[in-house]
């Protein structure tokens, strides 16, 4: 569950990953405004291990099957290579969890 400290309100989350290997992480409580920002430089070896699961599970080129989630929302955004494509959770969930895994350990 996520909300303010005080048990209120929910929370958004903006995780960009560059080429580069700057990794970006907005987070943002309640309805404020102000989110806070993390930044951290991922190895060449990092980047290449993610964009390699990206490409492993070929998600940028399935069609996933998924229902409809009433209490969370997510919406991932992938461009690997010039291929873009938008994810609405919980489509194609453990491929995207797979990815997020492997973000979140590198953080």
């Amino acid at each position: 569950m996520c909300s303010t400290p005080d048990g209120e309100g929910s929370c958004n989350f903006n995780t960009y990953l560059y080429l580069s290997g700057k990794l970006v992480i907005e987070t943002c409580y309640g309805s404020t405004d102000s989110a806070t920002v993390t930044e951290k430089q991922l190895s060449k070896n990092q980047v290449e291990k993610i964009i390699l699961a990206i490409k492993n599970s070929d998600v940028l080129n399935k069609e996933c099957q998924h229902g409809k989630a009433y209490d969370y929302s997510a919406t991932y955004y992938l461009n690997v290579d010039g291929v873009k494509k938008i994810f609405e959770f919980p489509e194609c969930e453990s491929e995207l969890r797979e990815i997020d895994t492997l973000i979140n350990a590198a953080r």
